[in-house]
């Protein structure tokens, strides 16, 4: 689902190679007699958009608190299938404090196959210090 009145704000096209795939399920000694084409927890690498959309947004990254990741998939990812990655910035909010600003984004990033069809959300929740040195 894309954020509402939003345009992407990042787009990429991504592969889990199957090799890379593999390779996970040894780093984790994956011992369950049956597995998944593709761990879920191997969406991580699609978060390319969010670095994109912070640099965009002229986020600083030394600045910058990884708060919530969130997935829903609507159908399992597979190996050696292209991905497309379009990131857009869900919801920003700022606060104001007694050690300073704090700015929070919401970033989305749609995984959509080849046909166009939604396969994941990935949510990622950014929390920006304000660079003052202090706490924010």
């Amino acid at each position: 689902m894309r954020a509402k009145g939003s345009e992407a704000i990042a787009t990429f096209e991504l592969t889990y190679p199957a090799a890379m795939v593999e390779k996970f399920f040894q780093a984790v000694a994956w011992r369950q007699p049956t597995r998944p084409a593709v761990p879920p927890t191997l969406a991580t690498v699609f978060r390319e958009g969010d670095f994109v959309a912070l640099k965009k947004l002229g986020v600083p990254l030394e600045r910058v608190l990884h708060a919530e990741q969130e997935y829903r998939f609507h159908a399992p990812l597979e190996a050696d299938v292209k991905y497309k990655g379009e990131t857009f910035l869900k919801s920003q909010l700022e606060k104001q404090g007694s050690s300073g600003t704090t700015r929070f984004y919401v970033l989305q990033t749609n995984l959509l196959n080849a046909g166009g069809k939604l396969q994941a959300e990935c949510l990622t929740t950014i929390v920006v210090r304000d660079g003052s040195g202090r706490a924010g």
